[in-house]
């Protein structure tokens, strides 16, 4: 059984000396094994945020949620020990808080149920454990009736998702094999990356607030709708370094993707029809 090799290996975990930040991803999508402070994590912190969208996704649904005002974040914890703790919370002898409202892991327990010693077997730190210990036990909620409208394939997938335990998650290739996504997804133009993956904009130093990130995301979403209207839905990007794109259309409506010129004589100078995919 994968807990009990997890209970022999706990001291090598535990001792592990990776180069990994522990203060990783946003807290609402932050995986149990983040807020642990667990050495030994990698592609499952994915699957874990992933899940947390897909849950939310969920419930924009009107029938799962009538109400859009209602609508909210699957977890929205304010406070997340020992990470962000709440510094007006009282603490016991060895630094524990004393009350876990609004914690990110009780939110978490609140919907998925408190973990099990199986589901625990993971942890390496004593002390995460005694205070995984000091929340009063949960039951999971009812998914078919927080997700009315979901599919018995959907909510399995967000139950896969959405386990407590690393281990115990699906990876990616298993997840995309699964029933769910039958009718939309399309195996031959589904593909491997020869290689790693390099995105512009992880590399920038621009700090990116709201309003950019909204600014960005119309522009994605203008690219792809000159690309519908126009009839040109299975046409790729051209492979620009900057992912900055224009369309140009001629008397016979055919096209051609160029990279966009960044000199200042060009760069508002189009006589036809654009659609700019910034980075």
């Amino acid at each position: 059984m994968i807990n009990q090799i997890l209970e022999q290996t706990r001291e090598l975990r535990r001792d592990l000396n990776r180069q990994l930040t522990s203060h990783v991803a946003t807290r609402f999508y932050r995986a149990p094994e983040l807020i642990l402070m667990e050495k030994d994590y990698g592609k499952e912190v994915d699957i874990w945020a992933t899940g947390v969208i897909f849950g939310e996704l969920l419930y924009t649904l009107e029938a799962n949620c009538p109400n859009f005002e209602n609508r909210k974040c699957l977890f929205p914890g304010k406070y997340c020990f020992p990470l962000s703790p709440n510094k007006n919370a009282d603490i016991d002898e060895i630094g524990i808080p004393l009350t876990q409202k609004s914690d990110q892991l009780q939110l978490i327990f609140d919907m998925v149920g408190s973990p099990t010693r199986e589901d625990m077997s993971f942890v390496t730190d004593e002390k995460a454990i005694k205070y995984l210990e000091r929340f009063r036990n949960k039951h999971p909620v009812n998914l078919r009736q927080k997700y009315p409208s979901g599919s018995d394939q959907a909510l399995r997938l967000l139950t896969q998702m959405l386990q407590f335990n690393p281990f115990f998650r699906p990876n990616v290739d298993t997840l995309l094999q699964d029933a769910y996504f039958d009718e939309v997804r399309q195996f031959s133009k589904a593909y491997n990356a020869p290689e790693i993956i390099s995105l512009d904009f992880e590399l920038s130093q621009e700090y990116v607030g709201l309003p950019k990130i909204r600014e960005l995301f119309l522009n994605e979403i203008s690219y792809y709708r000159e690309l519908k209207m126009s009839g040109l839905s299975e046409v790729s990007p051209a492979p620009v370094k900057n992912r900055n794109v224009q369309i140009f259309f001629n008397a016979e409506n055919s096209y051609q993707l160029k990279a966009k010129t960044k000199t200042p004589d060009t760069a508002n100078k189009s006589e036809a029809p654009q659609a700019h995919r910034q980075q």
